[in-house]
């Protein structure tokens, strides 16, 4: 099983934040890459949380960014159209992760996968848990998350990953029905995010042969009790641990 580290861009900055709000200073994001590298990551998930990603002096930063890494870089956050797409993988990027522009635009993920192949496209939900339901939010509508994942099921690409919106940075621990809820449904790898609280929880999750990987922010980013901002990762025997199972 995978265990990803996540950051959150804006302005060459990474941040962190509880429930998608109150983002925390991180500190430079290249400077973030070289920590991840020490700590010989596989890959990492970098989701831009400003309004206008798609700019010239940005997709520079994807192309530093992708040259300075030791590992797979997913970008997603404002990608809308198969032009800008291409310009992130071109630029060094190895996946996309997309998320609300499914909701108008199915195709976007074919025209990505038919040129760079379905292991280049990622889905990211926002789920959030209304009862014993799943739903995602798209503007005022409320959709079944098992009605989209069927139509997903549908579709050329490889990795589904499923935010809960609820328990993102709560350290809570990831919600067990809801990992069961999708494993049960989907046919692409799954990963989640959103809650992860120990080493402990990460090694137990290792054991479900349906989960490709775990995304992980606050856990490594903020540092204790207090919280404090620092980069952190598995060290060498917590990766054997979780890899040999």
């Amino acid at each position: 099983m995978r265990i990803i580290p996540l950051l959150l861009h804006k302005n060459n900055n990474s941040f962190k934040g509880v429930n998608y709000q109150n983002h925390i200073y991180l500190g430079d994001i290249l400077n973030q890459i070289r920590i991840l590298n020490d700590y010989e990551v596989d890959e990492l998930v970098i989701l831009n949380i400003e309004n206008e990603f798609n700019k010239k002096e940005n997709l520079k930063l994807v192309n530093t960014l992708s040259f300075e890494s030791d590992f797979a870089i997913s970008i997603g956050g404002g990608v809308d159209n198969f032009g800008y797409a291409k310009k992130i993988l071109n630029n060094g990027a190895d996946k996309i992760i997309l998320n609300s522009t499914i909701f108008k635009n199915f195709k976007l993920v074919e025209q990505i996968s038919n040129v760079y192949g379905s292991q280049a496209v990622s889905i990211k939900l926002d789920v959030i848990r209304d009862g014993k339901k799943f739903l995602i939010f798209n503007k005022n509508e409320k959709i079944s998350l098992d009605d989209l994942i069927h139509s997903l099921n549908n579709l050329n690409f490889s990795e589904l990953i499923i935010s809960d919106v609820s328990r993102d940075g709560s350290m809570k621990g990831l919600d067990t029905e809801l990992v069961e809820y999708v494993t049960k449904i989907s046919k692409k790898l799954n990963l989640f995010s959103g809650g992860v609280k120990n080493f402990d929880e990460l090694k137990k999750l290792s054991t479900n042969k349906k989960i490709s990987g775990i995304i992980v922010g606050t856990f490594f980013s903020l540092y204790g009790n207090l919280k404090t901002p620092l980069i952190h990762y598995l060290n060498d025997q917590q990766k054997k641990q979780i890899r040999k199972i």
